[in-house]
């Protein structure tokens, strides 16, 4: 069996970054990331933060989302660095990019993980032909090849089980005998839009993305191949406040926290009055109703949710006079990302039948 199950999406910026690095060695160890660079970032930066991630083993970057079709040189050129620093980080491609570009990391990497979108693009590659190029070349090269099969957004039951049957029927006709390094399904739940949330107001939303992955593998015909399954997902950072039309925010950004549970994506959103302009619900409010409720994971689950406790509490644990301050946005996805890998490490060590972590 392959020893990480769980390929966590994370954009690179601040609050993403700063939650792996708190994460406890447990946790860490049990995780692959995948980091999206969505911007130039000085190689040098990066490959220094990566140095900073004791504990984590693998370590993906995707530069596909990097504009004007740059993604591949940087990517390669991260990469070429690495090697010369002597870091191991390894190349995220697209099926597209592969196609084009995959020569090119012979040299420097010993695995590539390929994303491949389900479904297929019906103008585009077949299934047969998409995974026959794969095998060949995972067959005939040093370099192994991984596949990310890419559900996409499933917020709503029927788009579920759509997706499900697609995928059941991509791993029976084209993977159960092929020979990749790792098969991850990849899916997100947590929605992109969350607009429809009124300000003081909060919403669930089903966690369809782990009921997926549950099921199929609980399905007793992948039991072939089931010690290639893993397990990703976008977290709860998918949607970001940098992705925002600041022009047609009237009070700026409001609070938010997002908070993962067991069947859930829960979110929250903070208020303002509208004549005042006074905060009537901002982050320790938000902080309070989570510690307060009973989907609250207690304060030693995860470093987010020890802060959680003291945002509630309004300051150091066992110290009141030390008053600790509301946090930013920032904060609060380092709050979020924490819970949410630890919460998904446990689900995946039951699944897997391995030792709880935490």
């Amino acid at each position: 069996m392959t020893s990480v199950k769980y390929y966590p999406i994370l954009k690179w910026r601040s609050g993403e970054k700063q939650a792996l690095k708190e994460l406890p060695e447990g946790v860490k160890k049990e995780i692959a990331p995948i980091i999206e660079i969505v911007d130039d970032e000085e190689v040098t930066n990066v490959l220094d933060f990566v140095k900073e991630l004791n504990g984590i083993n693998k370590i993906y970057f995707d530069s596909s989302y990097i504009e004007e079709g740059g993604g591949v040189d940087y990517l390669e050129s991260l990469i070429s660095q690495a090697v010369l620093d002597g870091v191991t980080v390894l190349p995220v491609l697209t099926y597209d990019e592969f196609k084009s570009r995959s020569n090119n990391f012979l040299e420097v990497s010993s695995e590539l993980l390929v994303k491949v979108t389900l479904p297929a693009d019906f103008e585009g590659d077949s299934y047969e032909t998409i995974f026959t190029s794969l095998e060949s070349w995972n067959n005939n090269y040093d370099l192994k090849v991984s596949v990310l099969l890419d559900l996409g957004l499933v917020e709503d039951r029927n788009v579920a089980n759509r997706q499900f049957s697609e995928l059941k029927s991509v791993l029976n006709n084209y993977l159960r005998k092929t020979s990749f390094l790792n098969i991850v399904i990849g899916i997100t739940s947590f929605p992109d839009d969350l607009s429809s949330i009124p300000s003081g107001g909060e919403s669930f939303y089903k966690r369809y993305d782990i009921k997926i992955f549950k099921a199929l593998f609980n399905s007793q015909e992948f039991n072939d191949f089931k010690e290639k399954l893993s397990y990703s997902d976008y977290g709860v950072t998918k949607f970001t406040d940098s992705e925002i039309d600041f022009s047609k925010l009237r009070y700026g950004i409001l609070p938010k926290a997002r908070y993962t549970i067991t069947d859930s994506y829960w979110i929250l959103k903070g208020q303002r009055d509208n004549e005042t302009k006074e905060w009537i619900k901002n982050h320790p409010a938000l902080a309070q109703t989570i510690y307060s409720s009973d989907y609250y994971y207690g304060e030693g689950f995860s470093p987010g949710d020890y802060d959680i406790m003291e945002r509630a509490l309004g300051h150091i644990k066992g110290n009141p006079q030390k008053k600790i301050g509301p946090g930013g946005n920032t904060n609060w996805v380092t709050n979020a990302v924490s819970h949410h890998v630890t919460v998904v490490v446990n689900e995946l060590s039951k699944v897997f039948d391995l030792s709880e972590l935490t």
